[in-house]
């Protein structure tokens, strides 16, 4: 979709794009495919794009779900 067509690929950028505008993708299959990725993205906070760099002091601090960032 052209909303995402900037993106830069190869680091989750596309896919963040594409679930924040998935009721712009016309195409029922495609449509499906991202709304599935979206419950798969979101149930582990490692896949979604810059929330683990700019949010790692915080959740180890928090203690935030299972993820531990460990000293990367």
């Amino acid at each position: 979709i052209k909303e995402c067509a900037a993106e830069e690929r190869g680091k989750g950028y596309l896919v963040s794009c594409l679930v924040d505008h998935r009721t712009n993708i016309s195409e029922y299959q495609c449509n499906q495919y991202i709304t599935k990725m979206t419950s798969i993205v979101f149930s582990d906070y490692r896949l979604i794009c810059g929330f683990m760099d700019k949010c790692k002091d915080d959740i180890n601090k928090l203690h935030c779900g299972s993820v531990n960032t460990g000293d990367k």
